[in-house]
């Protein structure tokens, strides 16, 4: 933890294909002067990735075949980067797909600040005057990752204040415990939130 490391090849691959459809990437391209943000909507091992983009017309001039590109995103607590190249594009009126080339290497940086043991305990989150069922799927000194059984309506944003409801073996009844929401993304129809 806290180190860079630098990941090529076929492990780099394998890596990226655990990115999750809809993961908000931060991105630079050359020929703009601030970043702009794009979600990952796919990729072919090997050949190359989709970003999606906001409708802004300095964006579409600058997805260029060939044009320079740099990616950040947020995978599983790691931290990871990319330099590639533009392949092409698709542009339509609600519509901005860039085709990046598939990047040779990954810098990563694992941000979590503690090791994380997987679990599976019943328990609810408790926000918006409602308790919605659901599992901790994972543990560590700085917080959970909880799993909803049943999606619901409205999702909690970042650094919201929700209250996690479960209780432990050998531990005497329900244990409350005020969270704050550090992610939320949906994994195979699951939606799983990060709380600390």
């Amino acid at each position: 933890m806290g180190q860079i490391q630098t990941i090529k090849g076929t492990q780099a691959a394998k890596l990226l294909g655990t990115v999750d459809l809809g993961t908000l990437v931060k991105v630079d391209l050359a020929g703009l002067e601030e970043s702009v943000q794009a979600g990952f909507v796919g990729l072919e091992q090997g050949a190359f990735l989709i970003l999606r983009f906001p409708r802004h017309s300095k964006i579409r001039e600058n997805l260029f075949e060939n044009n320079g590109i740099k990616a950040r995103f947020m995978v599983r607590g790691k931290i990871m980067g990319l330099q590639s190249k533009v392949k092409g594009s698709l542009i339509q009126k609600n519509l901005v797909l860039a085709i990046i080339e598939f990047p040779t290497r990954l810098e990563v940086y694992d941000a979590r600040q503690a090791k994380r043991v997987s679990i599976y305990v019943p328990a609810g989150l408790e926000f918006s005057g409602q308790t919605h069922e659901g599992i901790i799927l994972d543990i560590s000194k700085g917080g959970c990752l909880f799993s909803f059984a049943k999606a619901p309506k409205d999702v909690p944003g970042t650094d919201a204040k929700v209250v996690l409801l479960c209780r432990f073996l050998g531990v005497h009844g329900t244990k409350r415990m005020e969270c704050r929401v550090k992610s939320t993304r949906l994994e195979q129809d699951r939606v799983l939130g990060g709380m600390s």
